[in-house]
């Protein structure tokens, strides 16, 4: 039985005309939160459980970038974030577009609520820090010509949100079940789609040298591909997502990254540890940064004796 068969995935990839922002999206009514809380102090049905870990692999630098929300700003907003994002540009050019991802994304966050226009916050982060990262110069003025891939979810409530530009992937696990509900933005998905309407051969859609490139990123100056689920996703308990740069999903297969995954399945933390430590175990000669952010789903255990 397919545990995903009762909620329809939506993998629309979208152009950037596709969904509207909302013009008011920034105001002041995002609550304060107090990150000292006690969760104890809160009746809060679910929980969220969240762990990171990024490794530089066989490179010089590390151009990944990751942050997940404090978890207790989900018990009090009932809304969490998650980004990953992998850079690309010589020099630091790639550190610089990953890492300004990650914090405008925060940022905006932050700034806005967010509840019931989700879709359109990605939609309008995504074109703003497109257009940072594209004008970005070095010190003596000169365009950078950096890049960087931009994962993130949103859960509000229940319902997962989330979006994608570049390679880099988000898999929800249910059970004993992975899916991948992102599409990757390089030639390569081009060249299969070509083959599949029987323009090319698979053979020559799989052999073709450029089938890595990229076609849509953020820095690109008008992102043409983005993949956003215009309907939210309903989140189950113990529903785990994972986000993660090209260096994980090279590296390990979906099995293997599912065996992992449910061999942690009490600790966020020790399982994105243990995806990367399983990538970097393999040995591979070019080993990218590699990046694992896992967000779970699950419903509190109640301590109290309750008699």
């Amino acid at each position: 039985m397919n545990p995903f068969e009762n909620n329809q995935l939506y993998n629309d990839n979208v152009t950037t005309e596709a969904i509207v922002p909302d013009e008011e999206l920034y105001g002041d009514n995002q609550p304060d939160v107090n990150l000292n809380m006690n969760i104890d102090h809160f009746d809060h049905p679910v929980e969220i459980k969240s762990g990171l870990s990024s490794v530089i692999g066989a490179r010089s630098a590390q151009q990944d970038a990751a942050r997940v929300d404090n978890e207790y700003m989900y018990i009090e907003n009932n809304v969490f974030l998650a980004v990953m994002c992998d850079g690309m540009g010589g020099m630091s050019g790639g550190e610089i577009a990953s890492n300004l991802c990650v914090s405008k994304m925060f940022e905006a966050f932050y700034c806005v609520n967010v509840k019931g226009r989700v879709p359109s916050f990605f939609k309008f982060m995504v074109e703003n820090i497109d257009k940072m990262i594209y004008n970005l110069t070095d010190d003596k003025g000169r365009p950078m010509h950096s890049g960087s891939t931009l994962t993130s979810v949103i859960i509000e409530g229940s319902d997962l949100y989330w979006v994608s530009v570049g390679d880099s992937r988000i898999f929800i696990k249910r059970s004993n079940e992975m899916m991948c509900v992102t599409e990757d933005h390089n030639y390569g998905t081009i060249l299969d789609k070509k083959a599949r309407r029987g323009q090319i051969s698979r053979e020559e859609a799989a052999a073709d040298p450029e089938r890595a490139a990229l076609v849509s990123y953020m820095g690109i100056g008008g992102v043409p591909y983005i993949d956003i689920n215009p309907y939210p996703f309903p989140l189950m308990n113990g529903d785990t997502v994972l986000l993660c740069s090209d260096g994980l999903y090279r590296a390990l297969s979906e099995p293997e990254m599912l065996r992992i995954i449910s061999s942690y399945d009490n600790n966020m933390q020790q399982a994105a540890e243990a995806l990367t430590a399983a990538a970097i175990a393999k040995g591979k000669r070019h080993q990218d940064n590699t990046t694992a952010v896992l967000v779970k789903y699950c419903e509190r255990v109640n301590n109290s004796a309750g008699f």
